[in-house]
């Protein structure tokens, strides 16, 4: 996971909204430097290095950069659209390993994906290429600096687990119990991944609990069923 910050003297339209998309996927994480710091670029780079961001994303910044700065950067022109600066990005900040060589394996295009992570590797992959430590979480935090905090962007909180589909339960109800209420069961199941991959938790959450209620309907349902048959039958076949 690459750690980028934006520095802008006033306005970053193209980059809020970069920053945005981009923090809900699992390749970067992006945050706004606080305007104390962003006004200081002679202590600018060592307060990045620090807090090891790795790339800077310039927009509407009226400062100049020290030549030689030490941290690689670009900068996001006039009418440029939110999709080519992404894509940009993509190419000149510091590639992700990892996640260049998964995409290759599966022939995708690395440089065009900014939200869903590529699949995990084999074990062949992870012992032949092992991963190195996910960095933490909290992003850009430069209090050990002792710098103001006062406009500094609060840290992208940690996403939920994903509910439980409850899938397999689902398709055992609707062969063995009762097939239309099963259906629908199924119906849910499959809703809770989509939902929670496009970042809607609440409705994975709604759709995880529906799926339970259809499933325990399916099997209520079967028993009543049977319940009332069962006698029919037999008397049935006594008569």
């Amino acid at each position: 996971m690459k750690r980028i910050a934006i520095l802008t003297s006033g306005s970053a339209p193209v980059a809020t909204e970069m920053m945005d998309t981009l923090n809900r996927g699992s390749r970067y994480r992006i945050g706004m430097v606080p305007e104390s710091l962003a006004m200081n670029p002679e202590r600018l780079a060592d307060a990045l290095k620090q807090e090891g961001v790795e790339f800077l994303i310039l927009e509407n910044y009226t400062q100049s950069l020290p030549e030689g700065f030490g941290v690689p950067y670009m900068v996001i022109s006039e009418g440029e659209s939110v999709t080519d600066a992404t894509r940009r990005l993509n190419v000149e900040c510091p590639e992700y390993g990892p996640e260049r060589r998964w995409a290759q394996t599966l022939r995708e295009d690395f440089a065009v994906k900014t939200q869903t992570p590529p699949p995990m590797p084999t074990e062949a992959e992870e012992i032949e290429q092992p991963q190195a430590p996910e960095p933490q979480a909290a992003y850009f935090n430069p209090a050990p600096s002792g710098l103001s905090q006062g406009n500094q962007a609060s840290a992208p909180a940690e996403r939920k687990p994903m509910p439980k589909s409850y899938l397999l339960w689902a398709i055992l109800a609707t062969i063995f119990c009762c097939m239309p209420a099963g259906i629908v069961a199924i119906v849910f199941s499959t809703q809770v991944s989509s939902r929670y991959f496009v970042g809607d938790e609440a409705g994975a959450e709604k759709a995880s609990n529906r799926a339970q209620i259809w499933i325990i309907a399916s099997i209520v349902l079967s028993i009543i069923t049977n319940s009332l048959y069962t006698p029919l039958m037999f008397l049935s076949a006594t008569m």
